[in-house]
């Protein structure tokens, strides 16, 4: 029950989606059949190591087949700086930790900070309890190579993002907020001292999460919710009955959609008798989990011809010009290529990593965005390892800068650029998510923000 508790206020959950995927090709995900579409329900962790990447086929398949995503709250949002300075502000201690709690739990603690290696002056003397048990077993995670950037919301929303999928929320962020703001203080001190309690077990370190993971077990986070009940009512009922109940209208408007929606919660939310499963069963809505057998990938098709599917083509003033400046600009690599008699291009792949563009001289058909005097099409989005690099190289070679380079919140930063044709290039580099992160001790300490 304890370790269900902490790992509630941390986001990190014992038995969520992700780790090994051998004991479980689909773990954690549901279909629900809505009156008009089947949709999807996956239990969520939010901070994995890099080793769950690739994830499982079932759970790529169900996003792949979702025309929208909905998670528990607007991350984009969330990780916004006057959403963490709200957090922050809420987690003051006017008069410090030791006035919250007691003196012996102090003394674990500082037990608890020294195994950590964690300063405690400065991520928990300031702070409330429920602060202190977040920073501690972040401390923890991140020691053991847990990120944000892999844990299936942030993975997901970030995907979803580039993609261009509707994305819609169960709760507002103020909501997530006040979780938090408003929990009184001996919750928090409890919340401390499960963190506390099951520091150095074995079976609850990262590690033993990952193990736990592998198998899936449903049942056994359904005996741990009914723990939690029966022995901190408090506790579960602000974390998972009233949000569950909370967020059925909003849900049940998303199975009303005659597309396929994808619904990603803490896996928490799904078990027990208040669970999200057994609401949606209540309202006798036919909700089964993903056979391992179902959730099999697709077999990948092969063009005939091509390696590519989709393959672009832009009309240049100059083919020669223009195919040569494309290599000395973004560092496309020349491919198969016509010519006239004369020698001059007539057709011309160009290949950057996987992808190819086709360039052909224009004609009085089709003509370059400066020819025809129109504006430019869309962007076409290129990844670069170095932004800065790609850029400078870009603009030597005659490009335009029309968007100086930026930081997105869903995880990138890049620039807009035009080439001597017109057409537009957004280049593009990863970052690490500004969203749902935060500052324990700024700017040298960066933390993800813990969800149930």
């Amino acid at each position: 029950m304890k370790h269900l508790l902490s790992c509630l206020l941390t986001g990190l959950l014992l038995c969520s989606a992700g780790a090994s995927w051998a004991a479980s090709d689909a773990p954690f995900l549901w279909e629900i059949q809505g009156a008009k579409a089947k949709h999807y329900l996956m239990g969520s962790v939010h901070l994995l190591p890099a080793s769950t990447q690739p994830l499982p086929a079932a759970l790529e398949n169900a996003y792949s087949k979702a025309s929208g995503v909905a998670f528990e709250s607007d991350l984009a949002t969330l990780g916004e700086p006057q959403s963490q300075m709200a957090m922050f502000n809420a987690a003051a201690a006017p008069n410090g930790l030791r006035s919250l709690i007691s003196k012996e739990v102090y003394e674990r603690l500082q037990k608890g900070a020294r195994d950590l290696n964690m300063p405690l002056a400065d991520t928990c003397e300031p702070y409330k309890p429920w602060f202190c048990a977040i920073t501690m077993e972040i401390f923890a995670f991140q020691r053991a190579g847990f990120k944000a950037e892999f844990g299936l919301d942030q993975f997901f929303f970030t995907r979803a993002l580039k993609d261009g999928k509707p994305i819609r929320w169960l709760e507002e962020p103020q909501a997530q907020i006040d979780l938090f703001a408003k929990m009184p203080d001996k919750l928090g001190e409890q919340f401390l001292i499960s963190t506390l309690e099951e520091q150095g077990d074995a079976d609850q370190n990262p590690e033993g999460l990952l193990r736990t993971w592998r198998d899936g077990d449903l049942t056994e986070l359904e005996k741990l919710a009914r723990e939690m009940k029966t022995h901190q009512p408090q506790a579960y009922a602000r974390l998972l009955s009233d949000r569950n109940r909370a967020w059925m209208p909003k849900l049940e408007k998303i199975l009303a959609s005659d597309k396929v929606q994808l619904i990603i919660v803490g896996a928490a939310h799904n078990a027990g008798p208040d669970g999200l499963l057994a609401l949606l069963k209540a309202k006798g809505y036919d909700v089964r989990a993903v056979s391992t057998e179902a959730s099999k990938a697709e077999p990948a098709r092969t063009p005939a011809t091509r390696a590519a599917w989709l393959v672009p083509t832009l009309n240049a003033r100059d083919g020669d010009a223009a195919y040569a400046f494309y290599q000395k600009a973004f560092g496309f690599e020349a491919g198969a290529q016509t010519r006239d008699d004369k020698g001059k291009l007539t057709r011309g792949e160009l290949k950057y990593h996987d992808a190819v563009i086709l360039l052909t001289p224009e004609n009085s058909k089709r003509a370059s965005p400066v020819t025809s005097k129109s504006a430019a099409p869309s962007p076409i989005t290129l990844y670069v390892d170095n932004l800065d690099a790609a850029i400078a190289r870009a603009k030597k070679a005659g490009a335009e800068i029309v968007e100086a380079a930026a930081d997105q919140a869903w995880g990138e930063r890049n620039a807009l650029l035009r080439d001597p044709d017109g057409y537009l290039w957004t280049l593009t580099m990863p970052i690490p998510p500004k969203t749902v992160s935060l500052r324990v001790n700024p700017p040298t300490q960066s933390y993800s923000d813990p969800r149930s």
